[in-house]
């Protein structure tokens, strides 16, 4: 009989993040890091919140949730690897997020930062990004 596939929850700083209520308030997606038990790794992020509506009663109300909970990247050899269900691994929040742009720039900032683009142990291979300052914080 084959074993189950493990099924990792979130976990941030420690902390299973398994409800949006764990979340902190305001924020939109996440940066993450999925890890293999092999060592090979995959940064991405995840959008938590659909888009607000933008007219009729319901406007400025977000349409609801992603399904973030489950969410396993989007990497199609990394999903191949876990769906095939014969490696454990891991789920790790790394930073939560606040705007569109905030998630793009910590991403790209992550993958770079951390020789993404380099390491043959890791599953990112491209990044594409358009980011523009006036979006962002500025550092305090």
């Amino acid at each position: 009989m084959a074993s189950k596939p493990n099924k990792p929850q979130w976990i941030y700083k420690g902390s299973v993040i398994d409800d949006i209520s764990k979340t902190p308030k305001g924020s939109l997606a996440f940066i993450y890091k999925i890890t293999l038990e092999d060592g090979r790794y995959y940064y991405g992020r995840k959008t938590m919140w659909k888009p607000k509506f933008t007219s009729g009663k319901r406007k400025g109300e977000s349409k609801g949730e992603y399904p973030w909970k489950t969410y396993n990247g989007s990497s199609k050899e990394l999903l191949s690897i876990i769906k095939e269900g014969k490696i454990k691994y891991s789920k790790e929040i790394i930073n939560f997020c606040f705007s569109k742009a905030e998630t793009t720039y910590e991403e790209t900032k992550i993958i770079l930062c951390n020789g993404g683009l380099t390491d043959p142990n890791c599953f990112n291979f491209w990044i594409k990004s358009i980011i523009y300052s006036k979006h962002l914080k500025p550092n305090t």
